[in-house]
């Protein structure tokens, strides 16, 4: 198979990103014990990915490949497939270092999670949702850049027969 075209992509994403502990903080008037615990967890753990710099980074790649997602269509990729040795994101090995990190009890708590998760089908990232939801990630602009080298004969042949095919009827292409 000839090599019909080479080009060089360039693409660049600029994003601005908050992280917020709003979500985590325990609003007034709210009294349910498993609310304020799970609001209490959530914001543990926000803060010792915080204090962890490669998790805070991974956590970031995962956010704005899920930005990525649920861009416009005609900007829509599976962007997840971009982060490294990732197909489909899985939250607690993602913040399983961190989550080692962090207290004995809340190590059990998540650990609890993960079987809840494989006993009642519940997702993991549900039960971190206000974990999730602190991070506020909005693409500003994206740049793309498509510089390809000298055409090649092959490619030379193929736009003299596209010119041909145009001249000789209809000037709609049709499938190829």
């Amino acid at each position: 198979m000839a090599n019909l075209l080479h080009a060089h992509l360039t693409m660049t994403f600029t994003f601005n990103v908050d992280i917020t502990d709003d979500e985590t903080k325990v609003p007034p008037g709210v009294e349910d014990p498993e609310k304020i615990f799970d609001l209490n967890i959530n914001r543990r753990l926000l803060l010792a990915v915080l204090a962890q710099r490669e998790q805070l980074q991974h956590c970031l790649l995962e956010r704005i490949a899920l930005k990525m997602e649920n861009l416009p269509s005609e900007h829509r990729l599976n962007w997840g497939a971009f982060l490294p040795g990732q197909k489909d994101m899985n939250y607690y090995e993602l913040l399983a270092p961190t989550i080692a990190s962090m207290s004995e009890e809340d190590q059990q708590y998540f650990h609890r999670c993960v079987e809840r998760e494989q006993i009642h089908e519940l997702n993991f990232h549900t039960q971190i949702q206000d974990f999730l939801d602190s991070f506020h990630i909005e693409l500003e602009h994206i740049s793309i850049d498509v510089s390809m080298e000298q055409e090649t004969s092959e490619q030379t042949q193929i736009a003299a027969e596209w010119r041909e095919y145009r001249t000789e009827g209809d000037e709609t292409p049709g499938a190829i």
